[in-house]
Formats: C-alpha cells, sequence, structure tokens
C-alpha cells in the first residue's frame, strides 16, 4: 500500500464545551456544530423532543435520555430546559467521502472500525496504531462508544486529528454502507474462522474490533464476512483491545510492504 491518503478538514479541533436550553441547541444544530452526543430529560415530551430527536438521527449523533439529576450536574444546574448537548473536539469526517476519494486515488480502502469501546484511552491508543500501519479512516460505532474528548486526544498523542474519524450510531447498519462500497468486514474474536497468519486478508476491507468486556458482539459476529483470531501460547484469556488492534493492523499491512 502507498503513504496512507491525507483527509484535511477545516476547522478540526474546538475547545470542548456544553450548549444548553432549547433554542442554543437548535441553533447549534442548524448551524452543522459537531456534537459528541445530546442528554434530554428522560420523560421529555412534544414537538422539541420529536425534532431533537430527528435531527440526531439525521446527523448521527447519540441522543441519550437521562435523568434531571443528570443534566442539572452536566450544567451546574443552570437553566438547561432538559436538554444539554457536548460538542465535539473533532469534526467528524463522511465515510460516504472518504471511501470514494480513497478510490479516486488507487488505493484500496482499509476502514477500522471500534465497536462500543468506552476506554477513551483505546481509542487514542489504537488510532496511534491505525495512522502508523496506514488505516485511511477510524469510525466510532455503537450507541455505547466512549466519548472523543480531550483525554482521547492525548491519549493518541495527536493521531485522532491526523486520521479521518467517522460516526455510526448502528454497527450492523455500517456493515451494509461498507459492503455497498465494495469493502470485506473482518471481525475479530478470540476463537476466529482463522488466526490472523493464516487468514486471506486482502484489501479493501474492514476490520471490527469488538468491546473491552464482551468483546465483538455476538450478532455482528455471524453477520461478518470473516472473523479472525491472534494465535495465542499459554493460557492467555484475551489481550487489551489496543494491543490487539496493533498486532492485526501490522500483519495486515506487512503483507503490502513485504
Amino acid at each position: 500500500m502507498r503513504n496512507r491518503i491525507q483527509i484535511k478538514l477545516k476547522g478540526k479541533i474546538k475547545n470542548e464545551q456544553l450548549i444548553y436550553g432549547r433554542n442554543p441547541i437548535t441553533e447549534a444544530l442548524d448551524e452543522s456544530r459537531h456534537f459528541d452526543r445530546i442528554f434530554i430529560r428522560d420523560n421529555l415530551r412534544g414537538d422539541f423532543e420529536k425534532e431533537i430527536r430527528q435531527a440526531c438521527r439525521e446527523r448521527d449523533i447519540p441522543l441519550k435520555r437521562v435523568p434531571l439529576i443528570k443534566l442539572d450536574k452536566l450544567s451546574r444546574n443552570k437553566n438547561h430546559q432538559g436538554v444539554v448537548g457536548i460538542v465535539s473536539p473533532l469534526r467528524y469526517a463522511d465515510l460516504d467521502d472518504i471511501i470514494p476519494f480513497v478510490y479516486e486515488q488507487g488505493e484500496s480502502p482499509f476502514i477500522l472500525v471500534l465497536d462500543n469501546i468506552q476506554d477513551i484511552r483505546n481509542v487514542g491508543a489504537i488510532s496511534r496504531s491505525a495512522e502508523a500501519f496506514g488505516v485511511h479512516a477510524l469510525v466510532i460505532s455503537g450507541k455505547n462508544a466512549g466519548s472523543i474528548n480531550a483525554d482521547a486526544i492525548k491519549a493518541s498523542a495527536g493521531s485522532l486529528l491526523r486520521i479521518p474519524v467517522c460516526r455510526h450510531s448502528s454497527t450492523s447498519d455500517l456493515f451494509i454502507v461498507l459492503r455497498a462500497h465494495g469493502i470485506k468486514v473482518i471481525g475479530t474474536t478470540t476463537s476466529g474462522d482463522d488466526f490472523i497468519n493464516k487468514a486471506e486478508l486482502t484489501l479493501p476491507l474492514a476490520l471490527v474490533m469488538g468491546s473491552e468486556g464482551q468483546g465483538l458482539d455476538r450478532e455482528l459476529e455471524k453477520i461478518c464476512d470473516k472473523t479472525v483470531a491472534i494465535p495465542m501460547k499459554r493460557n492467555t484469556e484475551s489481550l487489551n483491545v489496543s494491543v490487539a488492534a496493533g498486532i492485526i493492523l501490522y500483519e495486515i499491512q506487512r503483507r503490502y510492504w513485504s
């Protein structure tokens, strides 16, 4: 593979901040501000709730229903009117823009999907490996995925600011998008179809890493094109997800460097 394609995104980093109140949230959405997630009061109903739910669905912004005490804590008891949004320090990229661009440059897409990974330090560490081993885009997926914040960027040593980061609320729906672009979906498990050193891992492909505690969801595992595992000696049950990601990314890239 040639050097990783750089996709420049203007205004990519912003100070992490909160926006609260119905009008400020609506205005920020209209201005296409990039939210990490939006919290609404769990018993909120009516036209505003419907509008926020629709806007979050269209923009793939995680929407969380929480009790009043959570909103009071987030906003420090200010007049939040039942809604608080966390502005993302990143400008998320659109996967439907990135993949055609990669093909146009004569390369085969190499996508890394992080499904419901919650520890932002793992996300940061994985992004460093992703950048080092030629991944074209990192996709944060799943409704329980951790928030990309200043700590994640610090853990990434800046990689999260240099590699395109996308977001998708449904990993199974994401698989449909990837396959529509001719990309194979390869899941990682502790008992895969093949060991990584023996598996056929040719681009274009999307590598899917599961959450820290449960690994790759069983339903997602069933709909992957293939699953792979890292061969290990002794009785180690599993590796940290960031370590596992680094090993598998290296193995895939090694074949194109050799």
